[in-house]
């Protein structure tokens, strides 16, 4: 995944986007003349949003209306959380020094084997648009009330497993006012359609262990387009097996049954939220 930003977000650009010390540094593997320059930033919220929005904006592998949504998405986002969430925090930026602009993001995100949240702002493969389309697609389930107030957001985090099989991961994890957290996992489809695949299969039964040990309350894809049938068939099938099992294990008295018995089992514990 290539990590540069498109040729108009240049270094002066990122440098007037934030407060920052420089501290010359040769990368591993890599000899001094095509040494980079650190830029270790000490961010106000503010300039997070200048430097994503700069690299976002200039990213034409992104849809248009992302791009244009991205900046005002992030700054909803973090007056909603009371600052910079989880996943956007404790950022180096490592810029080149020649005119290629490099905007290499190490945030440190939530459990074992989880993936940043940003890996590059200015990733130019196929999967450009998916960090802005989480960014904005949470900012308008914020705004429509669909993540109230006083539920803050975490980006990138992922849940404990059990048995040697991973947990499932949540691009955004919703901390709501009671129960167990509600995981989202963000769909951007450039083609407009979710279909049923066997790795969302394998993500959705790791979803259901995790709201069957009470570590989740729900699980909820968040597409931009529409879900096929198979997929919701598929949805549906694991909800039916998934419900008494939640069930019997909000009997027992282990952490694992408290957190069940906190689960509203008159919502689907697996869903879709279609056209986001």
């Amino acid at each position: 995944m290539n990590g540069s930003c498109a040729k108009d977000a240049t270094s002066d650009e990122l440098r007037r986007a934030a407060q920052f010390r420089e501290e010359p540094r040769a990368p591993s593997g890599t000899d001094e003349v095509s040494a980079q320059v650190t830029l270790l930033i000490e961010r106000d919220d503010e300039s997070v949003v200048l430097e994503a929005t700069a690299c976002v904006r200039s990213n034409d592998r992104i849809p248009q209306n992302l791009r244009e949504e991205f900046g005002p998405a992030l700054r909803l986002l973090i007056d909603h959380n009371g600052g910079v969430p989880h996943g956007l925090a404790e950022q180096t930026v490592s810029v080149v020094t020649d005119s290629r602009a490099t905007h290499t993001v190490n945030s440190a995100p939530i459990g074992d084997g989880a993936s940043n949240a940003i890996k590059h702002f200015g990733n130019r493969g196929s999967g450009a648009a998916g960090f802005p389309y989480e960014i904005v697609a949470t900012a308008t389930l914020i705004d429509q009330g669909v993540i109230g107030k006083g539920e803050p957001v975490s980006l990138g985090v992922r849940l404990p497993g059990s048995g040697g099989v991973k947990g499932p991961e949540a691009d955004v994890l919703v901390h709501v006012t009671s129960g167990p957290p509600v995981a989202l996992d963000m769909k951007h489809r450039s083609g407009g359609v979710l279909t049923n695949s066997p790795d969302l299969r394998a993500e959705v039964e790791r979803a259901a262990v995790a709201i069957r040990s009470g570590q989740l309350g729900s699980f909820v894809f968040v597409t931009n387009g529409r879900a096929t049938e198979d997929f919701r068939a598929m949805l549906a099938e694991v909800n039916a097996r998934l419900v008494p099992e939640v069930e019997i294990a909000a009997t027992s008295d282990t952490l694992a049954g408290l957190g069940a018995r906190g689960i509203d089992l008159d919502t689907p514990l697996l869903r879709v939220l279609e056209g986001v």
